[in-house]
């Protein structure tokens, strides 16, 4: 290992003395080129680490995984600087400030247009203190310095604890970047599989139990699970024999792809509308009660779930069962939904917004323009009823919108149940006005 025992992540062109240097893109200044999502050094390498306005480059989801890779190389009671933008006083600059202060202020918010220069996210303080503290850093002291400057920043100042759990975690998110098992390029998918990961750790941080991990991730994740089980094995921090029955249902439970026959039961269940969160809980609470089963040694529940598993239909591939992974597909169907419906093809269109609704039984927009098709397709009744959903949704999901959108609606509604068809031969894409 080098002697130097400091880590100065994203140099750029400012070589410090004493440090290892690195940058993800230009090694001319770095003593190597090197991304601060992937840090190629042992564990408990460094004394200090620091990461002057590096995190805002990366984003928000990025983010997660650069502070735990940090976290993963510094040793115990070592120290950990971060510097980045003061959004709360750079847009206070640039609310108060003149002309080329604005200019000033907008290219530190922002960034520049330069590879590796851009900007993806800023970080208000109590954002940045709850990320740090879910890493596992302590004793964290956030200050503002060059508050007055048009470049004012946050400095944070935290440690890491001797702490095996939270070391434990920084090679589970590793193993899960190296398995292709979460998408840093997609934030929603970062952030959707990041409640699973922060619930397992709280789970282990309070019980220490394998039961636990195993009820949190069979009906969310068995993949993440299974993938947190052999870390856990091979870190010491169980024995084998004691996970052997967990770890072997969950491997069962991501061979027959269990979240994708959770999403398949999902969509077979009858559409209610406004009863997204309720049908999600009911399949949910049969897959655990299945799941609890297989813990009993009840061997004939393997031979039920394989049955079902041969009836799974859906396309979409997800290791993940979640309401936003179920969002996500309805949205798909919804945008085809949308095309078909501008191209005339009213058939096709029909089908999708069908499908969107499956998916997501809250999906205004989607029973809105099925209700214009079946105008469309002289379906009075049941335009009718989808107009009545849409109506009753909008008073449900959308309170802030509510009053005009309901005015609209009714209008509508009015007007086509008269045959007059003008304004409703073309989708709904937005419930904004």
């Amino acid at each position: 290992m080098n002697e130097l025992l400091k880590l100065n992540i994203g140099c750029g062109h400012e070589y410090k003395k004493g440090y290892v240097n690195i940058d993800a893109f230009d090694s001319s200044i770095a003593d190597k080129k090197m991304s601060a999502l992937n840090l190629e050094f042992d564990d408990d390498s460094f004394t200090q680490v620091e990461c002057v306005q590096v995190l805002e480059h990366l984003g928000a989801a990025k983010s997660i995984y650069a502070l735990a890779e940090v976290y993963r190389v510094l040793k115990p009671e070592g120290v950990f600087i971060i510097v980045t933008p003061d959004l709360r006083n750079s847009f206070k600059i640039f609310l108060k400030g003149n002309e080329e202060q604005r200019k000033l202020v907008m290219n530190w918010i922002y960034g520049l247009d330069i590879p590796g220069m851009s900007h993806k996210y800023g970080f208000p303080e109590e954002l940045l203190e709850r990320m740090l503290q879910e890493t596992g850093f302590f004793d964290i002291d956030i200050k503002r310095i060059n508050s007055k400057s048009t470049h004012p920043s946050l400095q944070v100042v935290c440690k890491k604890p001797f702490s095996r759990w939270h070391q434990l975690f920084t090679h589970f998110r590793k193993k899960l970047v190296q398995g292709d098992l979460v998408d840093l390029q997609n934030q929603i998918d970062v952030i959707d599989k990041e409640t699973i990961l922060q619930d397992i750790l709280t789970a282990v941080l309070k019980t220490n139990t394998a039961r636990q991990v195993l009820q949190i991730t069979s009906t969310s994740s068995p993949k993440i699970g299974q993938v947190f089980m052999e870390e856990y094995v091979a870190e010491n921090l169980v024995s084998e024999d004691y996970v052997r029955i967990h770890l072997g249902i969950l491997e069962e439970l991501a061979l027959l792809e269990f979240p994708k026959m959770m999403t398949y039961l999902f969509r077979e269940m009858p559409v209610i509308p406004g009863c997204q969160s309720e049908t999600f809980e009911t399949v949910r609470s049969m897959c655990a009660k299945s799941v609890k089963k297989l813990i009993s040694g009840e061997k004939e529940v393997i031979d039920e779930l394989r049955n079902t598993s041969k009836k799974v239909d859906i396309e979409i591939q997800t290791i993940i069962f979640s309401k936003t992974m179920l969002n996500s597909i309805s949205q798909y169907h919804q945008a085809l939904g949308a095309k078909a419906f501008s191209q005339n093809k009213l058939v096709e269109a029909m089908i999708q917004y069908k499908n969107a609704v499956r998916f997501n039984r809250d999906n205004t927009l989607a029973y809105w323009n099925l209700a214009r098709l079946h105008v469309l397709n002289n379906l009075q009744e049941k335009a009718r009823v989808c107009y009545s959903t849409t109506h009753d949704l909008v008073s449900l999901m959308h309170p802030k919108v509510m009053k005009p959108l309901l005015r609209e609606i009714e209008t509508e509604f009015e007007q086509a149940m008269k045959r007059n068809w003008k304004h409703i031969d073309q989708p709904v894409l937005s419930l904004l006005r």
